[in-house]
């Protein structure tokens, strides 16, 4: 599978940093056990530093996740190793359960516990922070191999420097199956 995700946090000053990656799905979910995926991806350098609206630096983001679907509720799991060039290093991890609406299951709610820890490369002191995430989202098909969705998240900080955090996030992601 091909997947594009721009992942871009808006406030008052404009764009955060963006994504576009590849994920591979190593294991399919099974009655036991949740499908598995790898991911690799270019982190693109659409943010500011000086707003505060993530970085304007590239980079490199690998990462493993894992899903598990039971009818309209879908629960994830993820962790990812991000690297900027010249700046940091930074790993992410989290949680989040997605529940379908709709008589075609094209609306969803969801709320996801978002985790990061990051240490700047000339040594500096890491960073922690933890967010609660709840967020809806709108997703549609386009033909057999092609799926679009569009979503809202807004990040609720429940450790580190809550001014750091964005005001709210919008993912525009497309899938191609292969």
């Amino acid at each position: 599978m091909l997947e594009s995700s721009s992942r871009i946090g808006f406030d008052e000053e404009g764009f955060g940093t963006s994504m576009i990656g590849l994920s591979y799905a190593l294991f399919p979910e099974t009655d036991r056990f949740p499908a598995v995926t790898v991911q690799i991806g270019a982190i693109l350098p659409t943010g500011d530093d000086d707003d505060g609206l993530g970085s304007n630096h590239g980079g490199f983001e690998a990462g493993v996740g894992a899903t598990r679907a039971w009818d309209r509720l879908f629960a994830t799991a993820n962790f990812e190793f991000g690297l900027t060039v010249n700046e940091s290093r930074e790993y992410e991890y989290g949680v989040g359960l997605l529940y379908l609406l709709g008589p075609g299951r094209e609306w969803g709610v969801s709320v996801e516990l978002q985790g990061s820890a990051e240490e700047e490369l000339d040594g500096g002191a890491w960073e922690h922070s933890l967010n609660l995430v709840p967020g809806i989202s709108y997703g549609w098909t386009v033909g057999d191999r092609y799926r679009w969705q569009v979503g809202l998240g807004v990040p609720v900080g429940l450790t580190g420097v809550a001014e750091e955090s964005d005001d709210f996030g919008v993912i525009l992601q497309w899938q191609v199956e292969f």
